[in-house]
């Protein structure tokens, strides 16, 4: 992956020379820099809020740290793949497992 955005960035290099596209790989430049984190810095502060809502409030009783970090975990993992909209390989967890009474949380975070 890392070898395919290089080989982007130098072809994008030798892309400036022409004026129909060199305005193009600017403007695509200011958005990859300047854009692109400020919406990941949302995206993880809003990932993090709704994994600590969902992980408080879901909670079975069970108050052993490592269990509650996995959880945690898993719960992140979840929202990634719902927000991404893909399942993943080991689709143990899902959003509709969600107890009953939290369902509208999950509900708003795939509105996100």
């Amino acid at each position: 992956i890392i070898c395919v955005m290089t080989s982007w960035l130098h072809l994008y290099y030798y892309v400036l020379a022409f004026q129909s596209a060199g305005l193009f790989v600017i403007t695509m430049t200011k958005i990859v820099v300047r854009d692109i984190p400020h919406f990941f810095r949302f995206y993880t502060i809003s990932l993090f809020a709704f994994t600590s809502a969902i992980s408080v409030l879901s909670n079975t009783g069970n108050y052993h740290t490592r269990i509650a970090f996995w959880r945690y975990i898993k719960t992140i993992w979840t929202l990634i793949h719902a927000t991404v909209n893909t399942s993943s390989p080991d689709d143990q967890s899902s959003l509709t497992l969600v107890a009953k009474d939290l369902q509208w949380l999950s509900d708003i975070w795939s509105t996100l």
